[in-house]
């Protein structure tokens, strides 16, 4: 909601996190009350639910209401223009997310056609599990968004290029550091875990690895182009990864297995999105005009 997108601005995505902790405890306590009165099975989904859109509604009317009243969107701040530019972001971030589904969700596809359904959940488990950290670390890497718009639009590159090289830091080494835990245990354990005869090999669960690794990065960059308006380059990269993995996973699969389609992520993700995303973070930090241009551009979520 707007209130969220506000607070994100202001630098208090915390806040955003205690209203949605909120709801999360509004939804179970009102699905206990619900179970205990024997309701039926549409209630307690109606239970389930209600917890979030609650809970955003209360923390729109106390921001705009009671903090932030200066801050209550009207009306007379709608301009055309805007209006226009935001939907070519957002038409932008659509394509964006579409591409990224394509060319992430993919591979078990591939596995099924060529190896067959059988041969799924050897790769899709342990593929959900280790993905986990890449999925931990955008919560992270995304809070910084804010904060990169506003360091760049106030012309403090120094700062925004040490806090993304941190970033960076962090999210590879915590992803390969949480990898090498479920490498190291996820043999041994995976069967007594899951139930299954499907034992991913320790082969299989390196290369995962990587990939979430490879992942993380690009999320970290990613988040930075986001906050200083530059898409295009994203979704070029997406579009030509998306389009590249598909064929050169079908071609690693016959030779190396489930895990030819990961080796085939990894290589487009490489080649098509990280190296061209970061050559062009590293020329909007290094580049000895501060770009006036990016303030207008700058994005905040």
């Amino acid at each position: 909601g707007a209130a969220q997108r506000v607070r994100l601005a202001l630098q208090t995505g915390w806040v955003n996190n205690a209203w949605g902790a909120a709801g999360g405890v509004f939804s179970l306590s009102a699905v206990v009350i619900a179970a205990s009165r024997g309701a039926s099975l549409p209630v307690l989904v109606g239970a389930a639910l209600i917890g979030p859109p609650l809970v955003a509604a209360a923390d729109t009317i106390v921001l705009f209401g009671f903090q932030r009243p200066e801050l209550r969107p009207h009306r007379h701040w709608i301009r055309r223009a805007e209006v226009a530019r935001l939907g070519r972001q957002g038409a932008m971030f659509c394509f964006l997310a579409v591409a990224i589904a394509v060319g992430f969700e993919s591979d078990a596809l591939v596995i099924s056609h060529e190896l067959g359904a059988s041969a799924v959940p050897q790769f899709a488990l342990p593929y959900r599990i280790l993905m986990l950290a890449p999925a931990a670390v955008s919560l992270v890497t995304v809070a910084l968004w804010p904060a990169y718009a506003e360091a760049v639009a106030r012309g403090d590159r120094e700062w925004a290029d040490h806090t993304l090289k941190r970033s960076l830091l962090y999210a590879v080494a915590g992803t390969a550091l949480a990898s090498l835990a479920v490498v190291s245990v996820g043999p041994s354990v995976w069967g007594w875990l899951t139930g299954t005869a499907a034992v991913p090999t320790r082969g299989l669960l390196l290369v995962l690895g990587l990939l979430a690794c490879v992942m993380s990065a690009s999320t970290a960059l990613g988040v930075f182009l986001s906050a200083t308006g530059r898409l295009r380059i994203q979704v070029v990269a997406a579009a030509l990864m998306a389009v590249t993995n598909l064929p050169l996973s079908i071609a690693l699969v016959g030779p190396f297995g489930v895990v030819g389609p990961a080796w085939g992520t990894i290589i487009t993700q490489i080649v098509f999105v990280l190296v061209p995303v970061g050559f062009v973070v590293g020329r909007a930090l290094h580049r000895r005009d501060s770009g006036a241009a990016l303030p207008t551009e700058a994005i905040v979520p």
